[in-house]
C-alpha cells in the first residue's frame, strides 16, 4: 500500500467527493495509492509523462478548450487517462457524475483555484515529510 492515498486527500479536503468506478466500492476506490497531481494542458502535449498513482487535474475551462480547438474530444481524453496508472481524475462541478471505466473521479465543490496543480502538490509533499519525520522519530 502507497504511503498516502485517495483516502488521505479526502480526509485533508473534506469538501471533496469520490465516485467510484463502476463496479467498484467506495471504499476500495479510497485505498487507491496518491503519488503526484499533474494537470491536463489545452495543447499537446496534453499530458505530461505518467509514471502511476497521479492524481490528474481536469478543469473544465481545459477540456472546453481542448474541444474547441478539435485537438482531442472528451471521449478520447477520458479513454486515454483510463488507459494510464493514474490514481483519479480531480475535477470541478458540471464536468459529469456518472462513473468511468477503471477511474474514481473526485470534484470539488466549486471551480478549480487558478494553481490546483501546485497547492495539491504542496500538499503531498508536506503530508509526506511529516510521514517521514514522524518514522525517523519511531526508529529512534
Amino acid at each position: 500500500m502507497s504511503e498516502i492515498t485517495l483516502r488521505d486527500l479526502c480526509r485533508w479536503e473534506r469538501g471533496l467527493a469520490l465516485i467510484p468506478p463502476v463496479g467498484v466500492e467506495r471504499e476500495i476506490a479510497l485505498d487507491r495509492g496518491l503519488s503526484w497531481a499533474v494537470s491536463v494542458r489545452a495543447a499537446p502535449p496534453h499530458l505530461p509523462p505518467l509514471r502511476g498513482e497521479e492524481l490528474v487535474v481536469l478543469p473544465l475551462r481545459v477540456l472546453e478548450q481542448l474541444e474547441a480547438g478539435e485537438s482531442l474530444t472528451r471521449q478520447e481524453l477520458l479513454a486515454e487517462l483510463a488507459r494510464q496508472p493514474i490514481a483519479a481524475i480531480l475535477t470541478e462541478p458540471g464536468f459529469s457524475e456518472e462513473p468511468i471505466d477503471h477511474l474514481p473521479l473526485l470534484t470539488l465543490p466549486a471551480p478549480f483555484p487558478l494553481d490546483a496543480e501546485g497547492t495539491l502538490n504542496r500538499m503531498i509533499t508536506e503530508r509526506r515529510a511529516e510521514l517521514y519525520r514522524l518514522g525517523a522519530e519511531l526508529s529512534r
